[in-house]
């Protein structure tokens, strides 16, 4: 089949036409997958490190637990807002903390094995994963108050203050 460029153009602008306007923060997206797509990421990074290393190039040897580090803070970004379009927040938020937790251990894992580095040895690292953790537990917090906040405003009946009288006594 041999479109040209102006066919192609013409095929994507009728297909984002003729798709749903819905913007990817109002689609409710598993936690699984968040999680999965973040260890994907931090795997490819892995590796590609592990490649370019064999090839000459110098990297650190805590490389690996840095990648997962970078990873599990995204994923705690994206898990956050991502919550804000979730219609039942409890089991969204119980399911997030599972996934949270266990992208934590097999980053972890993948990381010791990538670099040969326990986390205890891999210096600040433990601390920096404690910080994450904490985190991603206040951003959860916060994301799910502010949600909390715009529901009970939007429901309630808003009516003006009663006029008080000037003749108090």
């Amino acid at each position: 089949m041999n479109l040209s460029n102006t066919t192609w153009l013409s095929f994507i602008k009728q297909k984002m036409n003729t798709s749903s306007q819905i913007s990817v923060f109002e689609k409710e997206i598993s936690p699984f997958l968040q999680a999965a797509v973040a260890l994907s990421g931090a795997l490819i990074l892995m590796i590609a490190a592990k490649i370019l290393r064999s090839a000459g190039l110098e990297f650190s040897e805590r490389f690996p637990w840095m990648a997962a580090g970078a990873f599990l803070l995204l994923y705690s970004i994206f898990n956050a807002i991502f919550g804000l379009s979730a219609r039942q927040s409890s089991k969204y938020y119980g399911k997030s903390v599972m996934a949270f937790l266990a992208l934590a251990f097999l980053s972890g894992l993948l990381a010791f094995l990538f670099s040969g580095i326990s986390l205890d040895d891999a210096g600040s690292f433990s601390w920096i994963y404690l910080v994450l953790t904490l985190g991603y537990l206040v951003f959860l917090s916060m994301i799910n108050l502010m949600k909390k906040i715009v529901e009970f405003a939007m429901r309630e009946d808003w009516q003006h203050p009663r006029i008080r009288s000037k003749n108090r006594k």
